[in-house]
Formats: structure tokens, sequence, C-alpha cells
């Protein structure tokens, strides 16, 4: 299976009465890859965690995960190294936050994957959050 991904991205803000923007809303970042997609949203309530990835696709080329309240989310690679990050929601259910994107999942010597993606809500409300593995 072929997809071709197009993602648009703008920023636009301002910051002691300068105005940065960067990205377009008129021309998106194309990216075209093969292989199988993998989708799953889970709601995950307060205190709990949900394993949104557990290495379905095997190596990827594109993931896309995001959440409508701030959650964290633990990454696990091939060699059981772990790092975490948080995900900024809108605080407003169903509205998701900016996502976090990934391009590849390899480090720079290509020694380590990605296998493992758990998210653990500790916002205080039931949050969901949305994956999107390409292949």
């Amino acid at each position: 299976m072929t997809f071709n991904l197009q993602i648009w991205q703008k920023l636009a803000s301002r910051v002691d009465g300068e105005s940065i923007t960067r990205g377009s809303l008129e021309k998106p970042v194309s990216i075209s890859v093969t292989g199988n997609k993998f989708a799953k949203t889970e709601t995950i309530a307060n205190a709990a965690n949900a394993t949104m990835y557990a290495d379905e696709l095997g190596d990827f080329s594109y993931m896309r995960i995001a959440s409508d309240f701030n959650t964290r989310v633990v990454f696990t690679d091939t060699n059981s190294g772990t790092f975490n990050m948080q995900l900024r929601g809108t605080g407003r259910a169903n509205e998701y936050g900016l996502p976090f994107q990934l391009g590849l999942d390899e480090t720079v010597n290509s020694t380590t994957t990605i296998n493992s993606v758990v998210a653990h809500n500790e916002s205080g409300s039931t949050a969901k959050v949305d994956i999107v593995v390409v292949e």
C-alpha cells in the first residue's frame, strides 16, 4: 500500500510585539511511503495508562501522536532505553492539542528503533490519545 501523507503546519505567534510565523496552510509537507498503516484512539481515565503502539508494524516511516489533555508518553526502544515526553493538550475534550511527529523510526546510527509507546494520563481528566503510524 502506498501513502502520500500531506501535512499542513503553521505556527503564528506574537511575542513582545514581534510576529513570528513559520510553515504554511497553502503548501503542505508531502511524504510518500509504501507500507501498512496503524491507527488507534484510546480514551484513558485519569491516573491510568494505555499501550498506544507495540511494534505492530516494525520500523516505520512516520508517526503522529496527539492528546486532548496534557498526557505523558513513554517511548521504549529495542535496547530497552526509554524517554518520556509530555503531549500538550488543549484542555478541552475531543480537541487535540499539539501533535508530536516523527519522520523516521531510527537513531543516528540505526542501532535502535521504537518498539513501544505508552500514554500515561495524569491530567486530572479523562484524556483521548490518538496515534497514526505508517510503515
